[in-house]
């Protein structure tokens, strides 16, 4: 329970920062933690500002920790509209970026609209092509049309080969009249 509250706890807005240290110190030594955990545990309860500057430092114990804080207090201190600026410069920057992902996105979904109507129109012409002249169906040409020499039972004519007993062209050895 003493552990969740010493990583829950953060500097609040009307507190001082040195009442913040003496605070995370007095929690943590009544934990029996470590430099390094007392370090974390200081960064996490900070403002995001001065919580940025703190680990940019990269303090090695607990004394140049409470040192980096100090100087970024003071430093924010001297110039209060350097976070309120750099934050309106992000909000501003995320707006920018949100409206080019929405156009982006809008001109996507045109150029799939276009596509798909495209694909359509092509996949009309490409069976118009292949339009059967003996039973006008889509998909086949005469020379391979199935309904029409199955109905009327013909046989396309050999193109090459000749009859085996006779060597005339036109049949089959089996449909051969000669033998």
């Amino acid at each position: 329970m003493l552990e969740q509250q010493l990583y829950e706890r953060s500097l609040n807005s009307g507190e001082g920062l040195e009442e913040y240290i003496t605070d995370i110190q007095r929690r943590c030594k009544r934990l029996l933690k470590t430099d390094r955990e007392t370090v974390t545990a200081f960064i996490r309860g900070l403002p995001a500002s001065v919580q940025l500057f703190v680990i940019q430092k990269n303090p090695k114990d607990f004394k140049e920790a409470i040192q980096s804080a100090r100087l970024a207090q003071e430093s924010l201190a001297a110039f209060p509209s350097f976070d309120t600026g750099s934050n309106n410069i992000i909000q501003q920057t995320l707006k920018e970026q949100q409206e080019a992902i929405q156009l982006l996105t809008k001109s996507i979904q045109e150029m799939k609209a276009a596509d798909d109507g495209a694909r359509i129109n092509s996949a009309r012409e490409r069976n118009s092509n292949n339009k059967c002249q003996l039973c006008d169906r889509f998909g086949h040409q005469a020379k391979t049309c199935r309904l029409l020499n199955a109905s009327t039972n013909m046989r396309t004519p050999q193109r090459n080969g000749a009859c085996y007993n006779c060597g005339k062209p036109g049949h089959f050895a089996r449909e051969c009249t000669e033998n």
